[in-house]
């Protein structure tokens, strides 16, 4: 009997290529128990939480992810979720977290209705958008202090942003929160 020919070897042992599209970040699968809990130590976890998650959806390009954390058709999850669609289809992605926390805290609580108002102060990073490659594109403008009030709810999945404001003098932000 004559030995296999290479291409029979071949064929017996299938290779595996590895993908090229980028890793994506799942928000759910990433929230922190903190950040779950009906209670006001969970709204403000929650908030801060859904921050870092903006972030994460531009790191790891990946749209409607942040739509997740949001109430329906909440224009500032849709500009970020637009966001993360035009790095996707352009191929680029955030350098780094765009901003810091600074501080969070609960503003009020209606138990009744299971809404909570939460303030937070963030700090802008010197991240960049960058190739996929992680060839520097452009700089955002020079991080600022900025705040916002957040508005948000505990619904049966659990908290929901309804809303998020700019408190007067509440700084500014180029980053699309």
């Amino acid at each position: 009997m004559a030995p296999p020919s290479p291409a029979s070897s071949a064929m017996a042992a299938p290779t595996t290529i590895p993908s090229a599209s980028p890793e994506t970040f799942d928000v759910i699968a990433n929230m922190p128990s903190a950040a779950k809990v009906k209670s006001d130590e969970g709204a403000v976890a929650f908030t801060k939480y859904f921050f870092e998650a903006a972030a994460q959806v531009l790191m790891k390009p990946s749209p409607g992810e942040i739509l997740k954390l949001c109430e329906k058709d909440l224009k500032s999850c849709a500009v970020r979720d637009g966001g993360a669609r035009e790095a996707l289809s352009k191929k680029w992605h955030l350098s780094g977290p765009d901003v810091t926390l600074i501080e969070a805290s609960i503003i009020d609580s209606k138990p009744i209705d299971n809404a909570s108002i939460v303030s937070i102060a963030l700090q802008g990073t010197e991240a960049y958008k960058a190739s996929i490659e992680g060839r520097k594109l452009a700089d955002f403008a020079e991080p600022v202090v900025f705040s916002f009030t957040v508005y948000l709810k505990y619904k049966r999945t659990g908290w929901l942003i309804q809303r998020i404001e700019r408190p007067l003098g509440g700084g500014n932000s180029t980053r699309g929160h």
